[in-house]
């Protein structure tokens, strides 16, 4: 498979450079770099902000803040759309199927920190845990504590010289993306889904994906952990 390298936020905000000010209402002459209708979208949203720093890449901006007492951030694109949000929450408030899940995959894991994420494609959690080889994984479940993808943070991903062994778990058809089956429908009229699984790598999550038609015929597709093409599996025979 040709892998690539994935982050987890929709949009990558990375070359990051703070453009930081103590309130929302201080302007430090640094953020000039900021379009106006961000900040004035910002601050109109988030009233009781305090502690905010800017990042910036590409065509978004990212505001990183603490608001009644929560850690925060919002997303905006140029013309002042709020694209995506993530707030701190208590584990507590977490579906149990999270739980699950850590305790079954990763039974010595710590918890370090959740957050709840709200952006263009829905509502999502996001838990970061540190296993029991110090390696701090960031996990992104569905509402219901469905995983989507795990991904090992890039400080602890292991050296060409010590290539990290694939993890391939089975899926239930109904949690891929659907922009899988879209994209399926669209460009493979008389094939099925056979067989889906989640494989998670070095390089990030992606989902390898088994069709087959009437004539026997079979395909396999490989998607990233968003629901995007990415190829067609050779077979290795």
């Amino acid at each position: 498979m040709k892998s690539q390298s994935l982050s987890f936020l929709l949009f990558a905000l990375a070359g990051v450079f703070l453009l930081g000010c103590k309130s929302n209402t201080a302007v430090d002459e640094e953020i000039g770099d900021i379009p106006a209708v961000v900040k004035n979208n910002f601050q109109s949203q988030y009233t009781k902000s305090t502690e905010v720093e800017w990042e910036a890449e590409g065509d978004y901006y990212e505001a990183e803040f603490l608001e009644n007492g929560k850690e925060m951030s919002a997303v905006y694109d140029t013309q002042g759309n709020l694209i995506e949000t993530e707030t701190e929450i208590e584990m507590d408030a977490l579906p149990a199927d999270i739980f699950t899940y850590i305790s079954e995959t990763h039974p010595n894991a710590e918890l370090e920190e959740a957050e709840s994420i709200e952006n263009q494609e829905g509502n999502f959690y996001e838990v970061m845990i540190e296993d029991e080889n110090d390696s701090e994984i960031e996990l992104l479940f569905d509402p219901d504590g469905m995983l989507i993808s795990s991904t090992i943070e890039e400080d602890n991903l292991e050296t060409e010289d010590e290539e990290m062994e694939e993890q391939e778990t089975n899926i239930e058809i109904s949690a891929l993306p659907e922009s899988i089956a879209i994209y399926i429908a669209d460009n493979y009229a008389g094939f099925t889904i056979q067989e889906a699984e989640l494989e998670e790598t070095g390089e990030g999550t992606f989902y390898d994906i088994e069709l087959k038609n009437e004539d026997g015929n079979t395909i396999e597709l490989v998607f990233d952990q968003m629901g995007n093409f990415l190829e067609i599996e050779e077979d290795d025979d």
